[in-house]
């Protein structure tokens, strides 16, 4: 991905350069990247995968793969440094050689396959721009071992420069779609059709949550532009989130979806709000939780069947009692609580809640290891309350 003219100056940076400490750092940096960006093709990322916490929630391995360009960059920086080195004018002779012979040797091997296939080419013909750069950059280095000890010409830098950008523009930019590409271009043309969509929702009272109709808007609505979404393209979820069947009805309502996204309705008595000139229809949901509510009765499920059919049990109020794979927390039964503050950002939870007794502040958020509750300045326990969303149980008064 970085080309010939790169990989030779990072070459001649660790040629001329070793003993300088931030080229041994760099280079370090760059191999780790590089083996971990191949994955299962080297043992390395298993051992990792294995032994350090979090390692795993990376969804591609190849993303790795920008440490490795970081450190080439750095280390290309280097080799333009020592380019014009006197020391270095047998390296850099030596090295317009090698970047010689490579050009010859593909151009050789790209011709026998022409020749064997009778001129049907049928592989990526990006590839002769590597030939190619290998011929020009073995002349510009030549023409380098030429020049006077201590000269510099800044219009080698200049070609070396350009060379390099034009290898590294047959690799970032090709793959971008245009309109053309009708195949490719729909992807682009989705994200300006949610555009109307995504400012009206954006407009509507906080906190809200989207249920998304991923046929009728094939990418990630909420992360492209900062919604909340009941669901996405995620690296991982919580299993209890699955188990509880997310997709029905009745789980919508406690995640609190409270707006649907889609070309028809998804659920009964939705109410349309919008619609844009694309057909895409934003709704307003019918009987969602809010997202903090308090609960002062819990029973405890003894697995996913029965959290399911009481998630799905219309006699179950779930706007009233809660139920957890562990002992519920003792609560005491009253009217009149009020949550008069939420606020919710990707860290951090608060709510100001007033209470006529104890009870299970609900917060419709997804718990997980590692999350922390205080109550007035007193750290206290999370309940899995539903078995996945966060409880805080606090006393009467305002807290």
């Amino acid at each position: 991905y970085v080309g010939i003219v790169a990989l030779t100056l990072a070459a001649l940076a660790m040629a001329c350069s070793w003993k300088t400490k931030e080229v041994r750092i760099f280079f370090a940096l760059g191999i780790a990247g590089l083996l971990l960006a191949m994955a299962r093709n080297d043992v390395f990322h298993g051992i990792l995968y294995s032994i350090l916490p979090l390692f795993e929630k990376a969804r591609s391995p190849g993303v790795a793969l920008y440490l490795f360009h970081f450190a080439i960059a750095v280390l290309a920086a280097f080799g333009l440094d020592a380019l014009f080195l006197p020391a270095a004018r047998p390296l850099v002779r030596r090295g317009a050689m090698v970047a010689a012979g490579f050009g010859a040797i593909t151009l050789v091997v790209i011709f026998a396959v022409q020749m064997g296939r009778a001129l049907n080419w049928n592989f990526d013909d990006r590839v002769m721009m590597s030939t190619l750069a290998a011929f020009a950059l073995a002349a510009i280095l030549y023409r380098v071992s030429r020049m006077p000890a201590g000269a510099v010409r800044y219009g080698l830098l200049a070609l070396i420069a350009g060379l390099y950008l034009i290898e590294i523009g047959n690799v970032s930019l090709f793959a971008l779609p245009n309109k053309e590409e009708k195949d490719r271009y729909v992807y682009v043309k989705n994200y300006a059709a949610t555009e109307a969509a995504a400012k009206f929702l954006r407009e509507q009272p906080s906190p809200i949550r989207v249920d998304v109709n991923g046929e009728d808007v094939p990418f990630n609505f909420g992360d492209w532009y900062g919604i909340d979404t009941l669901s996405g393209y995620a690296a991982s979820l919580p299993d209890a989130f699955q188990q509880l069947e997310a997709h029905t009805t009745r789980a919508k309502m406690l995640f609190g979806a409270n707006y649907a996204l889609s070309k028809k309705p998804t659920m009964e008595g939705q109410q349309e709000v919008f619609r844009d000139d694309n057909g895409l229809i934003v709704f307003k949901n019918p009987n969602v939780l809010p997202r903090v509510w308090v609960v002062h009765e819990g029973i405890q499920v003894k697995d996913a069947k029965e959290a399911r059919r009481r998630l799905q049990d219309p006699a179950f109020d779930l706007q009233k009692k809660t139920f957890g794979y562990a002992p519920p927390p003792p609560l005491e039964q009253c009217e009149g609580d009020t949550i008069q503050r939420f606020e919710r950002d990707a860290g951090a939870t608060m709510v100001t809640v007033d209470m006529k007794c104890r009870g299970m502040v609900v917060m419709s958020e997804s718990d997980a290891p590692g999350w922390t509750a205080w109550v007035d300045g007193k750290k206290a326990p999370i309940y899995d309350a539903y078995t996945m969303l966060r409880g805080v149980v606090v006393g009467p008064g305002t807290h």
